[in-house]
């Protein structure tokens, strides 16, 4: 770029600025002051737009430039170079306004900074706030940064922000990433002890995440431990009234949440190859697709509905919570896809009171030959409860029908 400028001055007649004087008759006075705002040798033509801008085409003149006075270059270019170790413009403002005002009404960039010096910066801003830029329409953009490296860095002093996004007052977004390729969008890398991104929100979301592509495979969300913590923790204060981690599927063929163990090889004592622990639960868990049913006095069944249905893998656990004084127990839990309920006989007819019987309803992988998932709701003790975990159940080769099986008690 740099040198496409220099090419434009080639091109254009200059006009240089020599003898610049003080009205005042005062003399020359060095305005080089540290700490003050330096904007290297590129500064030069934006003092001179900005003095174009203003000026009126009467005033037009290749002449001396003029302090306190608008001057009009023309069709000319204003060409300001130095070789000393300082700023070659430095431009201070004793009062409340704006130190360099540049105006563009072409179309064309308001300030073009080239640093060739290597390591150089572009701009170096220093006040209250470094840089403010406004965009001038509601899809504009106030800054861009291109970079052959890192196009936009902030440092923040001391414990503030290095870089800091406010979205726009009807739901802007604060800050937007986009990644190159398949480059990340936006990346946090913590300190020691630090968070590498963190979202607050007293009122909403802390952090979302969207995976957008209709047919696409790829996670909302990923995330992977290299040392020996969690991937992903959750935790909640005494206050909360819903779980810690709250997972709803929109798929009637997939899990909320899946959990697959680490692969074990058949070998040894494994006769068949699986999985290592998938799950493991510290506390109550509730399985709604569970619960107690009363088969009646002198009734040898009882029908119960189960909680979203069945499937031809479904087979039902089921056994007696009830003591009888002669030798019951059930002789079947009988699960009917078709109409999504399990039918649960006893072995004799149920004496004075009935008999109460727990039955508990399971997705088999035996008759699926694939994975299939187990829902669970963790630390609650009553049913219809948010929450939902499952644990990968280890395919077996085989299939089977489905399972019928007895519990017998008190015998």
């Amino acid at each position: 770029m740099f040198g496409l400028l220099r090419g434009r001055r080639a091109t254009r007649a200059i006009t240089s600025i020599e003898g610049i004087s003080d009205e005042g008759g005062e003399g020359r006075r060095s305005v080089d002051r540290r700490g003050m705002l330096r904007l290297g040798g590129m500064a030069a033509a934006g003092a001179a737009i900005a003095s174009a801008v203003n000026a009126s085409p009467a005033d037009a003149t290749t002449g001396n430039m003029q302090f306190g006075a608008s001057n009009d270059a023309g069709a000319s270019v204003t060409d300001l170079t130095s070789n000393q170790g300082g700023s070659t413009l430095s431009i201070e403002n004793n009062g409340i306004g704006t130190g360099v005002s540049i105006l563009t009404f072409g179309g064309g960039d308001g300030l073009d900074v080239v640093s060739n010096g290597g390591t150089g910066l572009g701009i170096l801003a220093e006040g209250a706030s470094g840089i403010q830029a406004n965009a001038g329409s509601t899809t504009g953009v106030g800054v861009i940064g291109l970079g052959g490296g890192i196009g936009v860095q902030g440092s923040g002093g001391g414990s503030a922000a290095g870089v800091t996004g406010v979205g726009g007052p009807s739901g802007g977004i604060g800050v937007i990433g986009t990644g190159g390729g398949s480059g990340t969008g936006v990346e946090g890398i913590a300190g020691a002890g630090g968070t590498g991104v963190l979202g607050q929100s007293a009122t909403g979301v802390g952090v979302a995440t969207r995976a957008t592509a209709p047919t696409g495979t790829f996670p909302a969300l990923s995330a992977v431990s290299s040392g020996k913590g969690s991937a992903i923790s959750a935790t909640t204060t005494v206050n909360a009234t819903i779980p810690a981690v709250v997972s709803t599927s929109g798929s009637a063929a997939e899990p909320a949440v899946r959990a697959t163990g680490r692969a074990v090889p058949a070998g040894g004592a494994v006769a068949a190859a699986g999985n290592a622990a998938a799950l493991t639960v510290q506390g109550v868990a509730v399985f709604t697709r569970s619960n107690v049913a009363t088969v009646p006095a002198a009734a040898t069944s009882v029908v119960v509905n189960v909680p979203g249905g069945l499937a031809a893998a479904s087979h039902v656990l089921a056994t007696m919570q009830t003591t009888t004084p002669t030798n019951i127990g059930v002789k079947s839990a009988t699960p009917n896809p078709a109409t999504g309920k399990v039918t649960i006989t006893l072995t004799a007819a149920a004496p004075a009171g009935g008999v109460m019987v727990a039955w508990f309803v399971l997705l088999s992988p035996l008759c699926l030959g694939s994975h299939a998932s187990l829902s669970l709701r963790l630390g609650l003790e009553g049913p219809s409860r948010d929450g939902d975990v499952s644990a990968n159940l280890s395919p077996v080769q085989a299939p089977r029908k489905s399972v019928r099986t007895t519990h017998v008690a008190n015998r």
